[in-house]
């Protein structure tokens, strides 16, 4: 059970998880600013508190010092126009951002690695050139907007040995994209290689083609679910089926030939809280999973078709997700945490684990790891001698673009919609593409690295890993098996790729469908790395929670969490008919309140009833607004859209339905949501320590499973989605659902799903 209370302007004051004993508390200012928040337990009636969290404002309620439990500062300077100028680190790392007369982001600059970022604009606002600037010399990414519909039309990225990439897109007039293609694809093909989308009615993805004979057809239910994907390597062809049971949770997830020969299939059983208990496979075997009173994992079994278990693993945690142990099979290992949910102990050993003044994990027994200004992981070396491992680089969004692993190899990344696309050498020569469907799942990868294209199709489970690999003939070339939080228990096949590696290293995807890291056994998840041997990020999350390390909540069954921002349902079928319509409303906000965001900049304005019911979501909702707009030509939050953010914030006010909050957080504190949400988005919005394009997917993963946890959309409440812990940033964007869709339109929630 969770108790809420709220203090007289009924603002969310307090929540207690009796599941877990841990008690959040929020103090606000006059203003609505968050002063103080935290995490505590009572013991024998007095407060100890486990995480604290510290806040002062300027006079323009813009966040000037941020504190943590140790007395630890993050601080903000503004200019005149009350532009974020300067952010100060614990460990004395700093960012300068200066601006141009239209307060648009020009420069961004790491004082302390000597990196710099220029940004471009068009009349219009709209990027489009970035140079970035470091000791290894210039990179220029430029980006070209079709004007009409006002998408991006073209990426060129940086040189490399002196080869300049490029994507082109085209759109349909739901502002789709209908078509990718690749320079570096297409060279290597000798054709025009061109990616081809195609929708139904409801704006799902019907099919795709690929340039190497790839293929994909989706159908779906009349809830939008997917009942049946069609998938072929252009020689094989697989037929994947999907059923639900009357809350909507998967029941039967099944991999056929294309004449019907059963691959793989798993049956799924739940208990009443939605969890996943039993996964009984094709021959017999099972998969079981126990869970504590906040829904946490316990105990998994691997247990064989004739009833001996092979594999039994427990796990224990205190009341703020810290894993207490794990054992498996009869051996133990023990952790111990500050109050800051480090970890200072391993089976009673101190200082495996260590963290500088940010919150970074800079050793544990394999690796010493080393960061840049913004808490990116950009170096690793062995433990216990000075031996490089890998260094890594990111572009100004923060994808990664490069790794070198030294030694071995050099690799250049290249992405679609923050989706990693291909990987080229150190030549910038194409060694393997990937394809996939609209929504970003895996289809095929294809190794270039012989001359010629061959093809491998992605064989998935039903939480999204990457179990195997087929070739041409259909034969399963790679395997991979995993423990619930995505340890690799065993990787098998002998097959090579054209340059004579080992296919099941080369393949970069793995768990939950994550880029792993051969060399550190990591898995990247774009905004932060994740470490399956103690289920735990080495950064922290950008946004307050209980535990700002734990992946999941501890519940990695049924969640996952791809960028490192928030997590979802593994069942993405259930919200994908919801989530177009998300989009496209971001969208509308946008274009509703266009006119009133130029006054804002002036801070006189007067907001009709239907503004301001859009507007009226704590300043976070049309910043994002703007920033989907803004996204589509993958830049950060500029300057502008924090004037206009604060300008909000002081002009409206926060207005956030209490049942939004309530419903937001089935699983634990991580439901806190919305009103921290609103500061604390704002916040990470104006430092821009984010790329646009993760967080729009990150808010509108949140927004759709938000508002089936709500109870707003009939459809989604029918077949009982999974609720998405996390609200935090996305619970924001639920109460611009409800009151901008509902004011603007004079329709409810659920007309959306008709």
């Amino acid at each position: 059970m969770i108790i809420y209370g709220y203090d007289p302007l009924d603002r969310l004051t307090y929540i207690q998880n009796q599941a877990t004993n841990a008690i959040y508390e929020i103090i606000y200012d006059k203003n609505g600013n968050i002063l103080n928040l935290g995490f505590y337990e009572l013991v024998n009636g007095n407060k100890v508190w486990k995480s604290q969290i510290k806040q002062t404002f300027n006079e323009r309620n813009q966040i000037r010092t941020h504190e943590d439990q140790r007395g630890n500062q993050i601080v903000y300077n503004y200019d005149a126009n009350g532009n974020l100028e300067l952010v100060s680190f614990p460990n004395n790392t700093q960012l300068k951002l200066v601006y141009d007369s239209l307060d648009r982001l020009k420069t961004k600059q790491d004082l302390t690695f000597n990196n710099s970022w220029a940004f471009s604009y068009d009349k219009n606002n709209n990027l489009t050139q970035v140079i970035q600037t470091s000791t290894s010399g210039q990179e220029v990414t430029d980006y070209v907007l079709d004007a009409l519909i006002d998408e991006v039309k073209s990426i060129t990225y940086p040189m490399v040995n002196g080869i300049r990439r490029s994507v082109n897109y085209t759109y349909n007039a739901n502002g789709q994209i209908t078509t990718i293609s690749h320079s570096a694809i297409t060279q290597k093909l000798g054709v025009d290689a061109i990616y081809r989308y195609d929708y139904d009615q409801a704006g799902m993805m019907a099919s795709l083609n690929g340039p190497n004979k790839e293929q994909v057809g989706q159908f779906y239910d009349e809830a939008g679910r997917l009942k049946k994907s069609f998938k072929s390597d252009g020689t094989k062809a697989y037929n994947t089926y999907y059923e639900y049971n009357e809350l909507g949770d998967l029941k039967e997830y099944r991999l056929e030939t294309a004449d019907g020969v059963i691959l793989s299939r798993e049956k799924h059983a739940y208990d009443g809280d939605g969890n996943t208990t039993i996964i009984t496979y094709n021959d017999g075997s099972k998969h079981s999973f126990q869970y504590d009173l906040a829904s946490r994992l316990k105990n998994e079994q691997k247990i064989s078709s004739n009833g001996a278990v092979l594999t039994t693993i427990s796990y224990q945690y205190d009341s703020y997700g810290n894993r207490l142990s794990i054992t498996k099979n009869g051996t133990t290992t023990t952790y111990k945490y500050d109050t800051a949910n480090q970890i200072s102990s391993v089976n009673g050993s101190a200082g495996i684990y260590q963290y500088d003044q940010n919150g970074n994990q800079i050793r544990d027994d394999r690796h010493k790891y080393y960061y840049d200004s913004s808490n990116r992981l950009s170096y690793v070396e062995q433990a216990n001698a000075a031996v490089a491992i890998a260094s890594y680089y990111y572009d100004y969004e923060g994808k990664r673009t490069k790794k070198v692993v030294y030694g071995k190899i050099t690799e250049q990344y290249y992405y679609d919609a923050g989706h990693l696309t291909y990987i080229a050498d150190e030549n910038n020569q194409i060694l393997y593409s990937f394809t996939r469907t609209y929504t970003g799942d895996l289809v095929t990868m294809t190794d270039y690295t012989s001359g010629t294209a061959v093809n491998y199709y992605y064989v998935h489970n039903g939480h999204g890993d990457i179990i195997g690999l087929k070739d041409k003939t259909g034969t399963t070339v790679v395997t991979y098996e995993y423990d619930a939080f995505g340890t690799i228990i065993t990787a098998t096949g002998t097959a090579k790729t054209g340059n004579g590696r080992l296919l099941r290293e080369e393949n970069p995807f793995r768990y939950a469908s994550y880029f792993y890291d051969e060399e550190t056994k990591l898995y990247y998840l774009r905004m932060r790395f994740y470490d399956p041997l103690i289920g735990r990020y080495l950064t922290r999350d950008i946004v307050p929670s209980a535990n700002l390390y734990v992946y999941t909540e501890n519940n990695p069954v049924r969640y996952v969490d791809p960028f490192g921002l928030s997590f979802f349902s593994k069942i993405k079928s259930l919200y994908q008919k919801a989530k177009a319509k998300v989009t496209s409303f971001f969208k509308s906000v946008y274009n509703s309140v266009s006119t009133t965001i130029k006054s804002i900049k002036t801070k006189k304005v007067e907001f009709s009833p239907g503004q301001q019911a859009a507007i009226t979501i704590g300043a976070a909702g049309v910043g994002s607004s703007v920033d989907y707009k803004v996204s589509k030509t993958n830049t950060r939050i500029s300057s502008q859209q924090s004037t206009i953010s604060n300008a909000i914030h002081e002009t409206v006010g926060t207005s956030i339905p209490k049942q939004f909050i309530k419903n937001l957080g089935k699983g634990g504190l991580s439901g806190i949501g919305v009103g921290v949400a609103v500061d604390w988005g704002l916040s990470y919005l104006r430092k821009g320590e984010f790329g646009a394009e993760e967080l729009k997917e990150s808010l509108i993963n949140n927004v759709t499973l938000s508002l089936a946890s709500a109870g707003i959309a009939g459809v989604f409440v029918a077949v009982g989605v999974p609720v998405l812990g996390a609200g935090l940033i996305g619970a924001v964007f639920v109460s611009a659902v409800y009151a901008g869709y509902t004011t603007l339109t004079g329709k409810t929630i659920a007309d959306w799903f008709d």
